[in-house]
């Protein structure tokens, strides 16, 4: 641990951040994504307003400043600024979190008597948990990111087995246990805070919807080499191709997906017969040669296989966020039919990019869209197909909703994301 010095007469307010999900299963998902940004961000804010500022996590605060993102002269200039409380060598998120909150958060919230405790995940245990509050002796105003109330609303926990559901949804409910009894609940949209209220039963007031950021990288055009480079490691060159990147869980709409690309090259040749499914469910490969990663993909390559077509497919494996920038960039289409959103990046990262976006008219996805995208229902494949047919080949219309799609999606940063997030949380103390 380091110490500090003190500034002032008047003795610091503390915030204590878990930064757990910078090293668990959650660090490349959305939870992780979200953490990254907003709490490297976060770090200015608070030691302009002469906060004392902790983290707790794994490893050692050089490693956790390092995995935020940050340069070497911010990982420099905040080792000064930061202490830090170990858990030790990384463990991923589990039942055992209940177990493990007695060696780790209790005594880290009991030794620092933060003020305000911020945690970008309840699943790791918050201050606010009923059977987890019991055995404290000091109880933090917390805050809390709850992105949505899906699993809750759809009793979908696990995708694993039906006993794997039951049990991960006891769990899951437990710790949601202290959601509902933190004093503020972030979310990021007006769809989320809904859900969050009626499903989740948190009152109101607790409730703050903020919007999330898009990274800039996706508003700058790559240079020719670099896209080059993708384009050849992917085997697309010198093709256009529509893009998928959203996952294969059950409420993401890759049954629709697949029956839609399916009528819609039927219908028009002239389109580009290739779609790419970006993510780490299947392995880097095209048509006969791909492989399923999970029982999830295994499902979803066999359709492909039955609708008749896994020739047409490109799957890309897990990409880097600048590979990824380019494959949206260079792409003729965006799709997203996911019946389910709390917030939905994806969209909002091609919007940025310029590219046509078609989505469902589903969930959060209109909210945040706000008309720079094109809305279908996405169940009916042959209406469906139909719409995106007459919807591409009206240049003028493409040309208007890229157009409003970028003014939109102008209004998505980070820096707001993190000022807003801030000003709520200065609140509490």
């Amino acid at each position: 641990m380091q110490e500090t010095s003190q500034n002032s007469e008047q003795p610091k307010k503390k915030i204590l951040i878990d930064t757990t999900f910078l090293f668990d299963q959650y660090s490349f998902r959305g939870i992780g994504k979200y953490g990254k940004e907003v709490v490297k961000r976060l770090l200015d804010y608070a030691v302009e307003d002469n906060f004392e500022v902790w983290f707790a996590g794994f490893h050692d605060l050089k490693k956790n400043l390092i995995a935020l993102g940050l340069s070497q002269f911010g990982v420099d200039q905040h080792l000064k600024h930061v202490q830090f409380y170990s858990f030790g060598e990384p463990v991923n998120s589990s039942l055992g979190n209940i177990k493990r909150w007695k060696d780790t958060f209790k005594l880290a919230i009991e030794e620092i008597k933060p003020d305000i405790y911020y945690s970008a995940n309840f699943e790791r245990g918050l201050p606010t948990t009923r059977i987890l509050k019991r055995n404290l002796n000091y109880v933090p105003k917390t805050v809390v990111m709850a992105h949505d109330a899906i699993p809750i609303a759809t009793r979908s926990y696990s995708q694993k087995s039906i006993v794997h559901n039951v049990i991960k949804g006891v769990f899951y409910n437990i710790m949601f246990n202290g959601v509902k009894n933190a004093d503020l609940v972030l979310t990021n949209s007006n769809f989320s805070k809904g859900d969050l209220i009626k499903y989740g039963k948190i009152p109101e007031t607790k409730i703050r919807p903020i919007y999330l950021g898009v990274d800039e990288k996706f508003f700058e055009k790559s240079s020719e080499a670099d896209i080059k480079h993708v384009m050849k490691a992917f085997s697309l060159e010198p093709q256009k191709y529509f893009i998928y990147d959203s996952g294969l869980e059950k409420n993401k709409g890759v049954d629709d997906l697949i029956e839609i690309f399916k009528k819609l090259i039927q219908l028009n040749p002239e389109f580009p017969s290739k779609l790419v499914l970006v993510g780490k469910d299947f392995n880097k490969a095209k048509g006969s040669k791909i492989q399923p990663q999970n029982e999830r993909a295994d499902k979803v390559l066999k359709k492909l296989k039955t609708v008749g077509i896994l020739d047409y497919i490109i799957t890309t494996d897990r990409v880097s966020d600048e590979d990824l920038t380019i494959l949206i960039q260079e792409a003729y289409c965006y799709f997203n039919f996911s019946k389910y959103e709390g917030f939905s990046f994806g969209p909002l990262q091609a919007m940025a990019a310029k590219v046509p976006v078609i989505v469902g008219n589903y969930s959060c996805i209109p909210e945040v869209t706000d008309g720079g995208a094109f809305l279908i229902n996405s169940s009916n494949a042959s209406s469906a197909a139909q719409l995106i047919n007459e919807y591409l080949t009206n240049t003028d219309q493409v040309q208007e909703f890229i157009k409003k799609g970028y003014e939109v999606v102008s209004r998505y940063s980070w820096e707001t994301t993190v000022e807003q997030t801030w000003n709520e949380i200065k609140q509490l103390v």
